[in-house]
């Protein structure tokens, strides 16, 4: 909207359209059932933006002069800056948000934005580096006339201090994706470390935070998880598979779903492959598939995570997601070589089906045996004429059908 290194709040960046096209299709995605989440820099501006500019030609007369962090006067941009910037970055000056005229104006950006277009929430750049205190007084501008409006922070560790219910609602999980990272791209952790990882960060955040965290894979800041999988299509679509599984909100970066590769920025900011996102691309099919029984299954959606089985040596791992109406089983082999996975049956039905395929696993002895490919990951509930239809819906999505109820 703005870019990293903003010149004015108030404009669209010419290269992206018009204020008025952005509005527009705000509303028109609201529509379409899409909500728009704003990206949000508050910590910096350009060199270009008015306050900076003003304060570059008049210095310390401006009426600019704190809401910088000037060491010296005249400030120099060009070699050796005398000022606080983002990463130390001279193109983008840190902004004083305790001072009240900076803070007001980035507040008053954000209601201006809110009022013109339909606006579900905002993304907020290295917001760990913002003062706590504009988060308090952003979060009641942003919630000030719709409470589900959502506030998003990008924090690459804990962001428990920020999800206290004063500041943001949610954050990127970054500590989900290094524990994927380690466990399917990089092989480097077994089953039950893998399981610990992921269950201290939902202990630490709690549950209702939890529901709410981004779950990523890859971002505009680290390398396409594809690329670290080497390519491989299996083990990019097992950590996919994990990600529409555990509680929180899967976040898709553009051109995951097509199998798009990319190294370190800007090698992972690649255009979009258009030509690629064709009903015959294996990615496509299985994220089609993934987020249609997401969407189908309130236990995906919502319900407790519990470990029934971590499998160190044959690098399998099975957990169940429930609610008090529903639940279902995700089993994961991890390994290059098949593996038969025994699992307790949790309820009276003597069959199981896999809702990702067309399997049916039978009961025997209280004790359900699914055999599980290389890299492959299964989702389990009992067999049921409403399972049925549900899994039904799965495999018309995954042929590029929309058939969701």
């Amino acid at each position: 909207l703005f870019r990293s290194e903003t010149t004015d709040y108030a404009l669209v960046a010419p290269r992206y359209g018009t204020n008025q096209e952005l509005i527009d299709l705000t509303h028109s995605l609201r529509k379409q059932g899409i909500r728009t989440v704003l990206d949000g820099v508050f910590n910096h501006t350009s060199t270009d933006f008015k306050a900076f500019a003003d304060l570059r030609q008049n210095g310390p007369a401006s009426a600019y002069k704190d809401w910088y962090f000037v060491k010296s006067w005249p400030i120099r941009v060009e070699e050796n800056p005398n000022y606080e910037a983002w990463a130390g970055f001279r193109s983008m000056p840190k902004v004083n948000l305790k001072h009240p005229a900076a803070r007001d104006y980035m507040l008053k950006v954000v209601q201006d934005w809110q009022e013109q277009a339909d606006i579900a929430g905002w993304r907020l750049d290295v917001a760990n580096e913002v003062e706590m205190d504009f988060w308090r007084a952003f979060r009641k501008a942003v919630k000030k006339q719709n409470e589900d409006r959502w506030i998003l922070g990008e924090v690459w560790t804990d962001a428990s201090p920020w999800l206290e219910g004063d500041q943001w609602d949610s954050a990127m999980n970054y500590q989900f994706r290094d524990a994927v990272v380690q466990y399917v791209a990089n092989g480097r952790t077994t089953s039950t470390e893998f399981w610990g990882s992921l269950m201290r960060v939902h202990f630490g955040y709690g549950p209702a935070v939890s529901r709410n965290m981004l779950n990523l894979l890859s971002s505009h800041d680290t390398p396409r998880f594809v690329t670290l999988c080497e390519g491989d299509a299996k083990l990019a679509l097992l950590g996919a598979g994990l990600q529409f599984t555990w509680i929180g909100a899967p976040s898709i970066y553009y051109g995951e779903e097509i199998g798009m590769e990319g190294g370190r920025d800007p090698d992972n900011r690649r255009g979009m492959v258009w030509n690629n996102a064709t009903n015959e691309n294996p990615f496509l099919q299985e994220y089609r598939a993934l987020a249609t029984l997401r969407r189908l299954s309130p236990a995906l959606q919502s319900g407790e995570p519990s470990l029934i089985e971590a499998n160190d040596a044959d690098r399998t791992l099975v957990f169940r997601r429930g609610t008090e109406n529903q639940g279902v089983t995700v089993v994961v082999n991890r390994s290059t070589v098949d593996r038969n996975v025994a699992i307790p049956a949790a309820g009276a039905s003597r069959a199981y089906i896999d809702l990702l395929s067309n399997r049916v696993v039978s009961v025997e002895e209280d004790t359900l045996s699914i055999n599980m490919p290389p890299l492959s990951l299964a989702v389990l509930a009992e067999d049921s004429a409403a399972m049925r239809q549900v899994r039904s819906h799965v495999h018309r999505a995954r042929a590029g059908e929309v058939s969701l109820p």
